[in-house]
């Protein structure tokens, strides 16, 4: 399983002992998010955030009203996992403004988006 894992280091034997600033990123966001927030995140989050009672894999699609099942708080999106192009990004923005979620934070390639009513 760790080496077929998409974020098992084995993928990218030459990537060993070497972080990025998008990696840097995504641990400052796993970081700062509430223990109890539930999340739904992509892959790559995924490892940084398994430890918390609520966590669920965001697909690859552009839908923004499944990711935002589940009651999730917060969603968090990394370019590494997610492949789209502009009108697929401009969609899933416009579905999760109508699923009442704003863009709270952008950078390196990370993005979150937080419910509204969230704390």
């Amino acid at each position: 399983f760790c080496t077929d894992a998409l974020n098992s280091p084995y993928q990218r034997p030459w990537n060993w002992g070497r972080e990025d600033t998008a990696d840097l990123t995504r641990h400052q966001v796993a970081n700062a998010l509430p223990q109890a927030t539930k999340v739904r995140a992509s892959a790559t989050m995924l490892p940084l955030l398994a430890e918390r009672p609520s966590i669920y894999a965001l697909t690859a699609t552009p839908d923004a009203h499944a990711a935002a099942a589940d009651k999730v708080d917060r969603i968090v999106v990394t370019d590494q996992d997610v492949h789209w192009d502009s009108d697929q990004w401009q969609e899933f923005r416009g579905g999760m403004s109508r699923e009442l979620f704003v863009l709270t934070y952008e950078r390196d390639g990370v993005r979150v988006y937080s419910r509204l009513s969230s704390p």
